[in-house]
């Protein structure tokens, strides 16, 4: 099993408009602008759905860990604009790309380089929710697990974390940068009671991930766990 490093990450995003597999799976919008910026929206608007559900009270601090160049977390600060949104990703180069994306449109949100595996404290604590769209699916299940946890701590007690980890009824792991991990939801349920939380919902895809489901289960739904 191999992880995507950042470096690969970078560069698949970098070619976004090839049409191969490694190109969409970090870029699913591949060169179409107006279709990345929508994708961007409807997935803040799913995070705004699922506070609105299960959050108890109106969030301040709200984190994306994976955030790129921003094209969830800017459309977040336009949707919600009284929230404070913090865009971390282990790429400095992605951070600077947030920046300037965040400029070019008149987003407040900001950006901060760190990643689980860091030495150092993370630049932020004590959030609401973080969120984490399309990271999990790039490493294996002992990676993975660590990531949850690291995670959780950034959470406030009874605060939310919202992941997309793809579920299935029979979890698969990847075995090369092409590649996709999926869970199970009791390997979910596991790995979040690991990192202190609990499952608060989640929703399973039948049978096992193939790629001709496309990139619905590749950036797919946003799962809830709560930090206890």
């Amino acid at each position: 099993m191999t992880d995507l490093s950042a470096d690969e990450v970078i560069d698949a995003w970098r070619d976004a408009g090839r049409s191969d597999e490694r190109s969409l799976l970090i870029h699913p919008a591949g060169n179409d602008e107006r279709a990345y910026r929508e994708s961007g929206r409807a997935a803040a608007l799913d995070v705004v759905r699922l506070l609105a559900e299960h959050g108890d009270r109106e969030p301040s601090l709200v984190v994306d860990y994976g955030c790129g160049d921003g094209r969830v977390a800017h459309e977040l600060a336009r949707i919600e604009p009284a929230w404070r949104v913090v865009g971390v990703d282990a790429s400095p180069e992605m951070v600077d790309a947030f920046d300037a994306r965040g400029d070019a449109i008149g987003s407040t949100a900001i950006g901060m380089t760190w990643h689980t595996g860091d030495d150092r404290p993370p630049p932020v604590a004590g959030a609401d929710v973080v969120y984490c769209y399309a990271v999990l699916i790039h490493h294996g299940w002992v990676d993975g697990a660590a990531i949850v946890a690291r995670l959780a701590d950034l959470v406030r007690w009874d605060g939310l974390l919202l992941i997309d980890a793809p579920l299935y009824e029979s979890a698969r792991e990847r075995v090369n940068a092409h590649d996709v991990t999926t869970w199970t939801r009791p390997m979910l349920v596991d790995v979040a009671a690991r990192a202190g939380c609990v499952v608060v919902a989640a929703d399973v895809n039948p049978g096992e991930f193939t790629w001709a489901d496309g990139p619905g289960p590749r950036h797919g739904r946003l799962h809830v766990l709560r930090r206890t």
